[in-house]
């Protein structure tokens, strides 16, 4: 009896799946570019937004995060740790200001 009643939810669930998979397949895709073209560019930047669009991308998915001084920009991470250094390459102390920094 326990198998039977496997069998039937199976058979239950496939349709459904079939029935789901159609419908969500036949809407039109769209490529949407996660912090713009990393081919070279750095994400969340200007230029790596405009080679997303100029490739074909139908949007750009970006971050915006405020500086200290309640500044927008565009940026994914909490630091500039991981993408930033000063004017000599080096990596940027706490108290690096903005026009100070290269990315």
């Amino acid at each position: 009896m326990k198998g039977l009643l496997k069998m039937k939810k199976i058979f239950l669930v496939i349709p459904a799946l079939y029935i789901f998979s159609s419908q969500v397949l036949s809407f039109e895709s769209f490529c949407i570019s996660h912090r713009g073209n990393g081919g070279g560019h750095l994400e969340n930047s200007l230029s790596a937004i405009k080679s997303a669009i100029d490739l074909g991308s139908h949007g750009v998915e970006f971050d915006i995060v405020h500086t200290i001084d309640r500044e927008p920009i565009l940026m994914h991470d909490s630091s500039l740790r991981r993408t930033a250094r000063s004017k000599q390459g080096k990596k940027c102390p706490r108290n690096s200001k903005i026009k100070n920094i290269f990315l």
